[in-house]
């Protein structure tokens, strides 16, 4: 599994409204156990601000993901938003059915 450095710095920008600090940043960490991180450097930016995605946030995610050579989807609640993707684009459910 894969997630962008922005998605984590997200995650936890919403999460610290319901956990208190000390609790999200050891979930964070636990987390990694099961996920890589991809960064978002300056040319995954790049990338995003020269993309037709009209969602700049959508593009990034996009653009990590093409850094990962043998990547199977995206997955995401929000499969509208990236309609012309190169890469397949799941929701969470039709990756749990799979598995």
């Amino acid at each position: 599994l894969y997630t962008s450095s922005h998605s984590i710095a997200t995650t936890y920008y919403l999460l610290k409204k319901f956990i208190d600090d000390k609790s999200l940043k050891a979930i964070l960490l636990g987390l990694f156990e099961f996920v890589s991180v991809i960064p978002v450097d300056q040319q995954v930016l790049s990338k995003g601000l020269r993309s037709k995605q009209k969602d700049f946030e959508d593009a990034i995610q996009v653009y990590c993901a093409t850094t990962i050579e043998k990547i199977d989807c995206i997955v995401t609640r929000n499969i509208k938003d990236f309609k012309g993707v190169e890469i397949p684009v799941l929701n969470p459910d039709e990756v749990v059915s799979k598995i």
